[in-house]
């Protein structure tokens, strides 16, 4: 376990509450156990069985439960609705928010998206691509009409892990880490949204009949490049794979001290203030979105390329 995170990828694996705690078995074995109140996140993947009582009780401790697929993709998440109800007025708010608001929203996540992107390359010592790239964020007009963040795109990655890498190739170690980290972003972006009182199923840009946590794909968009770089860190030295020690270097990322616009906090506070500044925005009806730079720590560190 590293910061509150649980992964179970083990086929045969059975898991189950005991006296408020996780008991891991295998083969009818308790192989290990942990207290409810020391887990954020629980990700499951591969052949195991977890019972209902448990799943029940670590959505009454407010825990997070994801499913992953292939290549780490996420394909599910079980999050906590508890109090969701004295929060009617927030998610009615997020329902009922102009369409001009949403498209300052996004304009606002794209440009942050973009620039740390640029942040990332620019640290890598790719200097002209973060230079066209710091001139994109800064020329993202209300809701992204043009697709500044798919011209980005096709710019970054080519940097970033060189001509050949390609995101959609499932077959990819590379892309097999970046999968898993952004399942951690994802489920953390989700339950911070949820603990705020919005719907994570109405998105400010991403929509769609399958897509229900849209919100939280929008939300973890300028978070994604912090992923980037730990992966990135982990090519440079020697990661070949999703190995258990690159899933405890993108666990960790939770933890990570980040600058606030209240002081130093970790990822996962920082989450939650967006989360909470995203719900003023709809209250306010007006874009005060804040978006803490998760880089600025760790772009103080010397690049090893």
């Amino acid at each position: 376990m590293v910061g509150g995170i649980v992964e179970i990828t083990q086929s045969g694996r059975f898991l189950r509450l005991d006296r408020g705690s996780m008991v891991i078995e295998a083969d009818k074995e308790e192989i290990g156990r942990v207290p409810l109140d020391d887990m954020d996140i629980l990700i499951l993947g591969g052949r195991c069985t977890i019972s209902s009582p448990l799943l029940e009780a670590l959505a009454e401790e407010g825990a997070v439960t994801l499913l992953c697929g292939k290549n780490y993709a996420p394909l599910g998440l079980l999050i906590p609705i508890e109090g969701m109800g004295e929060s009617a007025t927030r998610a009615r708010a997020q329902i009922s928010a102009s369409e001009p608001l949403r498209k300052r929203l996004w304009q606002r996540i794209v440009a942050a998206k973009i620039e740390r992107q640029s942040e990332v390359l620019k640290f890598r010592g790719r200097e002209i691509e973060a230079g066209n790239l710091k001139w994109l964020s800064a020329n993202v007009n209300s809701g992204d009409t043009d697709n500044k963040e798919a011209q980005a795109a096709r710019k970054y990655w080519p940097a970033l892990m060189g001509d050949s890498f390609l995101r959609s190739d499932e077959n990819n170690s590379i892309n097999a880490m970046l999968n898993y980290g952004y399942a951690i972003l994802r489920s953390a972006v989700s339950r911070a949204i949820v603990a705020v009182g919005l719907l994570p199923q109405f998105g400010v840009n991403h929509c769609g009949p399958r897509d229900t946590f849209a919100l939280a794909d929008d939300l973890m968009e300028p978070f994604r490049p912090l992923v980037d770089l730990i992966v990135c860190r982990l090519k440079d030295s020697g990661s070949q794979e999703l190995s258990v020690e690159a899933k405890k270097e993108l666990a960790k990322i939770l933890i990570l001290d980040i600058p606030t616009s209240r002081g130093i906090s970790t990822l996962s506070e920082g989450l939650h203030m967006s989360a909470l500044s995203l719900s003023d925005s709809f209250l306010g009806k007006k874009s005060c979105i804040d978006l803490p730079n998760p880089l600025a720590n760790l772009l103080g560190q010397k690049s090893p390329t």
